[in-house]
């Protein structure tokens, strides 16, 4: 259930970043930012005060030598991004 993790939100994005930075594993990478991406599904009150720290974070990943990973960047930031214009 979504609404578990939202309690625990602060200890599971931190890690989430930094496995998107990882550079051993290309698919660990595409994974953790599969998985910020539905982060943004999540109730917007919950998620929306990290916003500021996932974009900056994903900014880095945006430099990622591999293709795939710059994508998926591209598509979480995209999410991570639009947050606040899907806020009625």
């Amino acid at each position: 259930a979504p609404s578990a993790l939202v309690p625990h939100l602060n200890s599971v994005l931190a890690p989430l970043l930094a496995l998107a930075r990882r550079m051993d594993s290309v698919p660990l990478r595409t994974k953790a930012l599969q998985n910020l991406q539905q982060m943004t599904l999540l109730p917007y009150q919950s998620v929306f005060p990290y916003r500021a720290q996932v974009l900056a974070a994903l900014a880095k990943c945006l430099d990622d030598p591999k293709r795939v990973v710059r994508r998926e960047a591209v598509l979480a930031r995209n999410q991570w991004y639009t947050l606040s214009a899907t806020q009625p």
